[in-house]
């Protein structure tokens, strides 16, 4: 074999070693290394399917913030594809801290505390019960203390109303007095931004069937915007369902803030209140009760104007929706959706036997004062018990009286038998 021959040879073999070489380094190589990058970036980052498919692997990766940028790339390309903003919608709970196949695994695990002499939070009245669904998975989303302080007022005061006040017999059980809903989707806690995110790039691909009333980011110009075909596939309305639940359980947090244990701050200030005016003055306890009294008024505002903007409002058109999605989609298992559907229903009947205050309430007034009843349940057992014990041992005179039953009445709607006539 001639010299010549033996060196083309040579020469072929190491083209070939090379040529074999460079395609598993560019097979193998990342984003950064990937000497063709320069060229294919200018495509993929006008191809919204390509972002799509990049944000899906990065999710499954673990890299929640390279998806959610990825996604948004995706939907400014193509805001009308509905598989592009379940994408992005999943991708801002991600970012939150929620998987949601992962959150849902773990409601599914999930058992309704059961009131026991341990735990004497007298919250939670049936298994079905919406405080008792909330309880059960209050644990199930984290909020930082800078999402706490972000979405609750400035100083954690309003005027002389104090949260955290630092002497008087509340001094040892702070309570957060939140921000309205709207402004807490807007403050800089970034749990709340992404949950928010999550609904409004859905909106528009879901259907009205699956929409409330008392929530006006469903009907705002950009959810209800033309063109859109509506997207109500499997993933697309169980993200839509769990953003809604999740923001929720988030609301419910602050509402009902328990910083050292199961029982709420609420029900551990109502409880302080027994030892107060029992040996001697009742001054100390009727001030003592209107300033709870105040403060959950504050808290889980009832009137009309209050309510619709309010955590507490949210709430429940937040369980309205995930009830209403759940029971329009095929496959849900009990576990995860049948006790919140119930308990709303219960809400609901609830609702329609409440007796009527003076300016017959709204709709709306009437979902917050049923789900306020059921939260502050534990509370108002606690005060009825005290102003029943007082009023019949004779401690009360009738302007103290009178201040007592009132606070009482604007903390539940049940009736008392010893403020008839006041």
């Amino acid at each position: 074999m001639s010299t010549i021959i033996i060196r083309r040879r040579v020469n072929m073999l190491f083209i070939r070693s090379a040529l074999l070489c460079w395609s598993l380094g560019f097979i193998a190589c990342s984003e950064h290394s990937n000497i063709l990058r320069p060229i294919a970036d200018p495509w993929v980052h006008r191809d919204p399917s390509a972002q799509l498919s990049r944000s899906e692997i990065l999710f499954d990766q673990g890299d929640y913030a390279g998806a959610l940028s990825a996604a948004e790339t995706a939907f400014k390309l193509a805001p009308e594809q509905a598989r592009i903003a379940t994408q992005l919608g999943y991708t801002h709970l991600g970012v939150a801290g929620l998987d949601l196949f992962q959150l849902a695994r773990r409601m599914m695990e999930k058992k309704p505390k059961a009131e026991t002499e341990a735990s004497p939070q007298a919250l939670l009245l049936s298994e079905d019960n919406t405080a008792s669904q909330m309880a059960a998975m209050a644990d199930l989303i984290g909020l930082q203390p800078s999402d706490y302080e972000a979405i609750t007022l400035d100083g954690n005061r309003l005027g002389t109303l104090e949260g955290a006040p630092q002497s008087g017999p509340f001094s040892p059980w702070p309570v957060l007095l939140p921000k309205s809903a709207p402004e807490a989707r807007a403050s800089s806690s970034s749990t709340l931004h992404h949950i928010a995110e999550a609904v409004r790039v859905l909106c528009p691909f879901i259907a009205e069937t699956y929409k409330v009333e008392g929530d006006i980011r469903h009907f705002d110009e950009e959810c209800t915007a033309g063109g859109y075909d509506p997207a109500e596939d499997g993933k697309a309305l169980f993200v839509w369902a769990m953003a809604h639940l999740v923001e929720a359980l988030a609301f419910h947090q602050v509402v009902l803030y328990q910083p050292n244990g199961d029982t709420p701050n609420l029900l551990k200030r109502s409880e302080v209140l027994q030892g107060l005016g029992q040996a001697g003055s009742m001054t100390a306890y009727v001030a003592a009760i209107k300033d709870l009294a105040a403060t959950l008024d504050l808290i889980m505002p009832t009137s009309a104007d209050a309510a619709a903007g309010s955590m507490l409002g949210s709430m429940f058109n937040d369980l309205e929706t995930v009830t209403r999605t759940f029971n329009g989609m095929t496959g849900i298992p009990d576990q995860l959706a049948g006790g919140i559907v119930r308990s709303l229903e219960q809400l609901k009947a609830q609702r329609e036997k409440l007796s009527t205050r003076p300016g017959q309430p709204s709709e709306q007034d009437k979902n917050s004062l049923v789900l306020k009843d059921q939260l502050t349940g534990g509370v108002s057992n606690k005060l009825k018990e005290q102003i029943v014990s007082r009023s019949e041992a004779g401690l009360l005179s009738e302007t103290e009286k009178s201040d007592v039953c009132a606070a009482y009445q604007s903390i539940s709607s049940e009736a008392l038998s010893v403020c008839d006539g006041l």
